[in-house]
């Protein structure tokens, strides 16, 4: 008897909870932020193809990703312009008009791609645009916008997580570590859970009543120093390992590389870290990079005072994310334009000079 009362009890709570989950759907009522991704066994994880209605910060938004797994492009088929980087320049919160890929198309005319994924480091970058080479052929021009901090951090998945690709040592020589999977079983379970609405409302409520401020981790902070560590070491490796993958593809098929850097001042008054620290990390980065093109800063003009920085996020973030602004991203689309046209130029010049 007991066991048939609770049994009754079990199918009438899932009878319930599926018909408010059909209603939340029914209305419209966004997933999570983590339904926007798949699982992938060398990426770790990508952007889930489909109409996707999702929440992030407290605001919510639309976005249609392609069955390629793509967001942001301008032109089909293989692409002239590809551009790397997280979720930073990713585009998500901004409309099509707005995005990346579109406003460099617009002044280049050139068949634009956005591979940027929010949370991806180096290594993922790398992998990214191998694969869709190795699919469509090389572009002529490559663009990576090196979100300091973050793009370091996110290369290592002691740091992270084992669920993204990491570079671990044997000697000298250096290697890629695929992502750790979850089961079969878990990846099902998992995206149950990131597409069902009733967690959505609950995680939505959770983040209005108990707010997470943005704080920089402690691994971050390495590449702000020039002490040398076991950790700094870690992520030294990982990011130079990708560096030299990027570069031998360049090689290989002959495209032009060019790095944007970004420093997210805010973040790293919150953390502590002084103007001297942030060249310091400046430093680091292009020591990594090598003769690599390199643009230090999107945005020069630092910040000092918690009222400039109030204003400097105003202007260059997008609130509530800290990804780059719509102001941001036609800055750096200006950039790209300007490197573009810069090597279009040298290539005419030296074919005159032949």
């Amino acid at each position: 008897m007991r066991l048939k009362l609770i049994l009754k009890v079990v199918v009438g709570l899932v009878l319930a909870l599926g018909v408010v989950e059909a209603g939340l759907r029914y209305v419209g009522y966004p997933a999570c932020y983590p339904g926007l991704f798949t699982f992938d066994k060398e990426l770790g994880y990508r952007y889930a193809p489909g109409n996707r209605r999702f929440f992030t910060g407290n605001d919510r938004y639309s976005v249609f990703i392609d069955r390629y797994g793509i967001l942001d492009h301008v032109g089909r088929g293989q692409a002239d312009v590809l551009i790397l980087g997280d979720g930073f320049v990713a585009g998500l919160e901004l409309p099509a008009a707005e995005r990346l890929a579109t406003r460099v198309y617009n002044s280049s005319k050139l068949k634009t791609l956005n591979l940027s994924v929010p949370g991806y480091g180096t290594v993922q970058q790398w992998l990214a645009m191998r694969r869709w080479i190795t699919e469509n052929g090389p572009p002529d021009h490559v663009f990576i916008v090196y979100n300091f901090a973050n793009d370091y951090f996110d290369n290592v998945p002691a740091w992270e997580s084992a669920r993204i690709p990491g570079v671990q040592a044997d000697g000298s020589n250096f290697s890629l570590v695929p992502p750790i999977q979850p089961s079969a079983a878990g990846q099902i379970a998992r995206k149950i859970y990131w597409n069902s609405r009733i967690c959505s409302v609950l995680a939505h409520a959770s983040k209005r009543f108990f707010p997470v401020n943005s704080a920089m981790p402690e691994q971050q902070k390495l590449l702000y120093s020039t002490k040398m560590s076991d950790d700094s070491s870690r992520g030294n490796e990982a990011t130079r390992f990708a560096v030299d993958k990027i570069k031998t593809l360049r090689d290989q098929h002959g495209f032009t590389l060019t790095w944007i850097g970004w420093r997210d001042y805010g973040l790293e008054l919150q953390g502590g870290l002084s103007q001297e620290e942030g060249l310091i990390a400046e430093q680091n980065i292009e020591e990594i990079l090598g003769e690599e093109r390199f643009w230090k800063q999107i945005i020069k003009a630092s910040p000092k005072s918690a009222e400039e920085v109030h204003s400097w996020e105003e202007k260059w973030l997008h609130p509530g994310t800290r990804h780059a602004s719509s102001a941001t991203i036609e800055r750096i689309a200006a950039r790209i334009a300007v490197g573009i046209e810069y090597e279009l130029t040298s290539s005419e010049l030296i074919r005159n000079a032949d």
